[in-house]
This record gives structure tokens, C-alpha cells and sequence, in this order.
């Protein structure tokens, strides 16, 4: 049984272009709308988690990747609906790791709604 998911919902894209990032061969530092996470798959992700999850214990969702802020506002909040929808009351938690550089008011308005926990990574671009 799980009871943390790590999804990366613009998988190794990021904003900054860090020499030491170990991802850097990874990476693709374009903007890549379409390459953001679709609802369909997300929704299909949920429901084979919903198959596994430890209904004993509250879930951790950890969004994670290159830069996470990328996917967008809207992509977090269909996100917090199918968790609601797929989930139930099963107790849910949502943790984001960024780099803070996109973060707004209406971010911070958001992680304090749905009560995510951003942790902000120190990251600095060299050229």
C-alpha cells in the first residue's frame, strides 16, 4: 500500500538554466504548453493510486519535475478536483517543490486555499 505519489507534471522542463543541475541533459528550457501534464492522464494516474493507497493513513502528493509552477494555476486546481472526485475524504496532502521565480498572489492565495506546502528550492542560473 502507498501512501505518497511523486508526479512530475512538466516532467524535467524548467525556467532556469542552472549549470549544476544534474537534469540538465534532461531538460528542454522552452515553453512547452502542451507538454504540461493532461487531465486524462492525471485522472488515470489518481484512479490506479486509488487502487493502492492506505486508506489507514493520509496521502501525500508530492509535484515535483524541472520547474512544477509551469503546468500552470489552472492545471492545480482541476488537480485538487479529481483528487476530491477520485479520493473522497481520504485526507490529502499536497506538497510543490519550485523555485519560487513564478510564484504571484494568486499562487499564494491558492496554496493557502487548498493548503499545499510549497518547498522553495535556492536555485541560481549561470551562464
Amino acid at each position: 500500500m502507498i501512501s505518497k505519489i511523486l508526479i512530475l507534471p512538466v516532467g524535467m522542463t524548467c525556467n532556469l538554466k542552472c549549470k549544476y543541475c544534474v537534469n540538465n541533459s534532461k531538460r528542454d528550457f522552452v515553453h512547452l504548453e502542451s507538454k504540461v501534464m493532461k487531465e486524462n492522464i492525471l485522472r488515470k494516474i489518481f484512479l490506479e493510486a486509488k487502487l493502492l493507497v492506505d486508506y489507514n493513513k493520509k496521502l501525500t502528493i508530492i509535484w515535483n519535475g524541472g520547474e512544477s509552477t509551469l503546468a500552470g494555476l489552472d492545471f492545480y486546481k482541476i488537480a485538487v478536483r479529481l483528487e476530491r472526485e477520485i479520493f473522497g475524504d481520504l485526507e490529502i496532502e499536497n506538497g510543490i517543490q519550485t523555485n519560487g521565480t513564478l510564484i504571484e498572489d494568486t499562487w499564494c492565495d491558492f496554496f493557502k486555499k487548498e493548503k499545499f506546502a510549497p518547498s522553495i528550492s535556492l536555485d541560481v542560473p549561470h551562464s
